[in-house]
């Protein structure tokens, strides 16, 4: 590795180039003695000032440089000081690892958004495998690409959702305690939650600065009728009203909008204001703050105060479509976990006195976020891989799947998957749309042993294998039912599933 990695130049418009694998990399004076690993701790806290450093030009000026077998890159500094960078952190630094410039982009970058379709790729979780390193940090990663996740086998019994929130994190206290209850108080609930009401989409607490980053609640009793949490990705519904409506968009961007909770009773007025879009400099999405309850009437000048609140109407009309909306029925024992800066949850209407009882709390996202970033940086550093990418792993069933087909004879001197590529160069030569295309290509995966098995774990009875007698072509009974079945279960669209 080391023989791949060579100076080129010491100074080159005040910057040091260095290649690696044929790759030139240029590295600022200035970051490197800001980065200098000789005067960091091994937390990463600088032993220096930054001001000091700045204010002294001689401090980032280089005298020379050189490449040591040994050392690494050997820096000498106009002030008379050195700097020596190992070989490792050259590596980490010149490939994207160690000391990254935005956290949060490498974030953005391993964001992945969703709609209804993600129903059946919802990350899961068994609840004793929280117990190890690997556990949480799968977790971690699942929040941190897809912000939500669910966790199966939490024992049903009060207070097991503090035990997982500070197993995984620490449980943020608030005035509502530790811990709270969402049950049917009827006229004495204080909150559209302690109701049987059908809830829209919405974060929580907004009013609350800073504001809980990650929810979790626990199911330890279900409604006999209703009462499904609806979840809905609001950065994917942000992106799509920024393609449908820019200024609506803007609107909700650009504003921030006051949010206000009181409780006469215990003395507690919370207030704060953000953005229902918030954005970092790079235009990405990285908060929805939407909550009808609890905002306020935001201030504006006549000419925009209109627009604005049509925006908020079209982006929480948006937010509670069917397309966008995933559907999930806790059952006993299961426990949703989720980003509440980008997940919104909702509720359906359940039946009245039914004893559907979940129990919820917050935790701070630092501790998922922390575990996650750490995920990353092992898993490009080694070949240690906690993440697991559920749109990767559906996507390669369906390519085994497909492959399965050439053992199928289709007739005509090919096989099923002759057929299927044949259909869907026909569908793409004829300019079908993307999802025509992709139903072309797996119109006859109904006949693969995965699509059957899952037909099969849907309790339907095992398909009869039927073959053609005038040309020996085999299939199996209803595979069409079956190729509907198996797609639908790995999250494609109803364009192709149907």
């Amino acid at each position: 590795m080391r023989s791949a990695l060579k100076l080129l130049s010491q100074l080159e418009n005040s910057l040091l180039t260095v290649r690696l694998h044929g790759v030139d990399h240029y590295l600022q004076p200035l970051r490197l003695r800001l980065c200098d690993p000789n005067r960091i701790t091994k937390n990463g806290q600088r032993l220096f000032e930054i001001s000091d450093v700045i204010r002294k030009a001689q401090s980032y000026q280089v005298v020379s440089s050189a490449l040591s077998e040994r050392e690494g890159l050997e820096v000498r500094w106009a002030d008379g000081l050195a700097s020596t960078y190992s070989y490792e952190w050259l590596l980490n630094h010149l490939q994207g690892t160690g000391t990254r410039l935005s956290a949060h982009a490498d974030r953005c970058a391993g964001t992945y958004f969703w709609n209804a379709q993600f129903a059946t790729l919802l990350p899961n979780i068994n609840c004793p495998d929280l117990s190890t390193e690997l556990g949480k940090a799968l977790l971690s990663s699942h929040l941190n690409r897809y912000g939500i996740a669910l966790i199966r086998g939490v024992p049903c019994e009060q207070g097991q959702v503090v035990r997982v929130g500070n197993e995984i994190g620490h449980v943020r206290s608030t005035n509502y305690g530790d811990l709270f209850d969402v049950i049917d108080l009827g006229s004495q609930g204080n909150n559209l939650a302690q109701t049987n009401c059908r809830i829209l989409a919405h974060t929580d607490n907004p009013y609350r600065d800073p504001f809980p980053g990650i929810q979790l609640l626990h199911c330890l009793e279900r409604a006999s009728a209703g009462g499904a949490t609806l979840f809905t990705d609001g950065f994917a519904v942000a992106l799509q009203l920024r393609e449908k409506d820019p200024a609506a968009f803007d609107l909700l961007a650009r504003h921030p909008h006051p949010y206000e909770y009181r409780d006469p009773s215990k003395g507690v007025l919370l207030r704060a204001a953000a953005p229902v879009i918030s954005l970092d400099s790079e235009g990405n999405v990285i908060r929805i703050c939407f909550n009808n309850r609890s905002a306020g009437v935001i201030d504006l000048p006549p000419g925009e105060l209109e627009a604005y609140y049509r925006a908020w109407a079209e982006f929480d009309r948006m937010c509670n479509m069917p397309k966008n909306v995933v559907r999930v029925m806790l059952a006993p024992g299961d426990l949703a976990i989720w980003a509440n800066s980008r997940v919104m949850h909702g509720r359906e209407e359940y039946t009245f006195g039914s004893g559907r009882h979940i129990q919820g709390c917050y935790i701070d996202h630092d501790a998922i976020r922390s575990r996650a970033d750490w995920a990353s940086d092992v898993t490009e550093r080694s070949d240690a891989s906690p993440q697991v990418d559920v749109h990767r792993e559906a996507t390669e069933l369906a390519m085994q799947a497909l492959a399965t087909q050439a053992e199928f004879s289709y007739g005509e001197g090919v096989d099923m998957l002759q057929h299927a590529l044949q259909a869907a160069a026909l569908a793409r030569q004829s300019g079908e749309s993307r999802e025509a295309i992709l139903a072309s290509l797996m119109h006859d995966v109904g006949n693969a042993p995965q699509a059957r098995a899952v037909w099969e774990a849907a309790g339907n009875e095992p398909p009869e294998l039927l073959i053609s007698p005038s040309d020996n072509s085999i299939g199996y009974r209803h595979h069409a039912l079956i190729g509907e079945c198996f797609l639908a279960s790995l999250g494609f669209a109803p364009e192709v599933v149907g």
